[in-house]
């Protein structure tokens, strides 16, 4: 029982690593473009397995965001 929630602290810990796509600031940029970028992400999250892969993910959301003109 203490491996197994040492376990789980250690995912939850993990879990804050991931890199989010939260903290992009997306207000000023054009709509249509932001939409695009998010579904990118989605399905990049949705195929991504490991910790690295979901960090990619959200490096490549924001570097698609910020190429996303202004409105």
């Amino acid at each position: 029982m203490k491996s197994l929630t040492l376990y789980l602290l250690s995912l939850i810990a993990l879990a804050g690593c991931v890199s989010g796509i939260e903290s992009v600031d997306t207000k000023n940029k054009n709509g249509a473009c932001v939409r695009q970028c998010t579904g990118t992400y989605s399905s990049c999250i949705g195929n991504a397995f490991g910790i690295a892969a979901q960090n990619n993910c959200g490096g490549a959301f924001k570097v698609c965001a910020n190429t996303c003109p202004d409105k």
